[in-house]
């Protein structure tokens, strides 16, 4: 079967089926090369992984921004799009965006909870350590 990549943003669609994915599905299996056409097997027939799931959902959404009030606006409507949807609309962004989608998956999910403390952590921010420090 046939993949072509897109010479502009990369990302690939088969001609058998016209589904197309993006870009990083193509380079986490090293199908990205730098020619026109891949000859690989239809991802379609392939068995995706979640990651390759939410890749696609990202792309399809065109949600590419992680910076600011966009970057939340983000995380909420992936929240939403994976299952966790506030009946109250508490903090609504946008129309796929709410923040009670985000405080749900949070308390659903205490691996996520400790993956952002973590990330605190590994800052090594000089104003967190003194605002924790009470200076």
């Amino acid at each position: 079967m046939s993949l072509t990549k897109d010479p502009q943003c990369g990302d690939v669609s088969c001609g058998d089926c016209g589904k197309s994915w993006p870009k990083i599905w193509a380079e986490k299996r090293g199908l990205v090369d730098g020619s026109d056409c891949i000859e690989a097997e239809c991802p379609s027939n392939v068995d995706e992984d979640f990651s390759d799931v939410l890749s696609q959902y990202m792309a399809e959404e065109n949600l590419h921004r992680f910076e600011g009030r966009r970057g939340v606006e983000t995380l909420c409507q992936v929240a939403r799009a994976i299952g966790y949807k506030d009946p109250q609309y508490f903090g609504q962004l946008t129309s796929k965006a709410v923040v009670g989608d985000l405080i749900m998956m949070l308390e659903d999910n205490s691996g996520l909870v400790e993956a952002m403390i973590e990330w605190l952590g590994n800052q090594n921010s000089p104003e967190w350590k003194a605002a924790l420090q009470g200076e």
